[in-house]
């Protein structure tokens, strides 16, 4: 997961909440919070899928696997017709479901991203939304409502305890690590870690460990390129060395098509830490962004 850059509001999803919203409210004031009728109204929000995912060049905002649009689902990252909250509770670790939220969010830019389906089907992200534990979450509308407003829209303040690629910088809550550091640098494997709670809640609620496969299958690739670096410093030629480690950066952090851009980033820094990289006179290892 990296941090996303999504540009403005496109006007095609304007143009749909304006005129869904309508029918929205209707079922609302008529049948309530939660209600069949309700959610039966929440559609028309696929209208930006192909804008998403052009924006995050083609990948899931949470796996960041690489996807073409077909059957990938457009994910609220609120979801729009309940949300489940974390439980702690051992083989029942989601539940306390609140059906009142996040429906009038259903076509809020903000709120929005392209995913693949393992990360957003029912048991991964799905209405998987938890909040810090004692707090509340944000106050939901109440019928009769005429309109939705501005405060209605200002969740910012809610305390969420999933990372927001939108909004969260994900190398301060996650990092891929190697298994065994005390094997030969050409022989790790990589693992997820979390860094705080919210790291490890987003870990949970996604299951992004189950991408740890596909995430070493594509590590591996990039050790192979790591291998003339690693040569060319055991030899002395740093002139050398800095030219494959740019090519590494190139292939792996700055072609935004790439995928598991995060893991590469942690995959380099662990590879040559940051003490080498200024000893050898290498350029500063950039954070990749969407």
């Amino acid at each position: 997961m990296i941090f996303l850059k999504m540009g403005g509001e496109p006007k095609a999803l304007r143009d749909e909440r304006k005129s869904r919203m309508v029918a929205a409210l209707a079922a609302f004031n008529a049948y309530g919070h939660g209600s069949e009728q309700l959610k039966e109204t929440l559609t028309g929000y696929g209208v930006v899928k192909e804008i998403l995912r052009e924006r995050q060049h083609g990948k899931c905002a949470f796996c960041e696997r690489a996807e073409d649009a077909f059957n990938q689902p457009v994910e609220h990252f609120r979801p729009k017709a309940a949300a489940d909250d974390f439980t702690g509770v051992v083989g029942k670790e989601w539940g306390n479901r609140v059906t009142s939220h996040y429906w009038w969010l259903t076509w809020t830019w903000s709120n929005l991203f392209f995913a693949c389906d393992d990360c957003n089907r029912i048991g991964r992200k799905g209405n998987r939304f938890p909040i810090e534990a004692g707090k509340a979450r944000f106050l939901a509308p109440t019928a009769p409502l005429a309109e939705v407003k501005k405060s209605h829209m200002a969740v910012a303040s809610e305390p969420a305890m999933l990372i927001n690629p939108r909004l969260d910088d994900p190398f301060e809550h996650l990092e891929w690590v190697p298994v065994n550091r005390r094997l030969p640098k050409r022989s790790w494997t990589w693992q997820l870690m979390h860094k705080t709670r919210r790291g490890e809640l987003t870990v949970l609620a996604i299951d992004l460990k189950y991408r740890a496969d596909e995430v070493n299958r594509h590590l591996r690739l990039l050790l192979n390129g790591w291998r003339p670096v690693e040569d060319a410093i055991r030899a002395g030629n740093v002139a050398l060395a800095r030219t494959y480690w740019r090519g590494l950066v190139k292939s792996y952090l700055k072609d935004r098509t790439q995928p598991f851009r995060n893991a590469a980033w942690c995959a380099l820094d662990a590879l040559c830490p940051e003490a080498q990289r200024q000893q050898l006179g290498f350029p500063p290892l950039l954070k990749p962004t969407g």
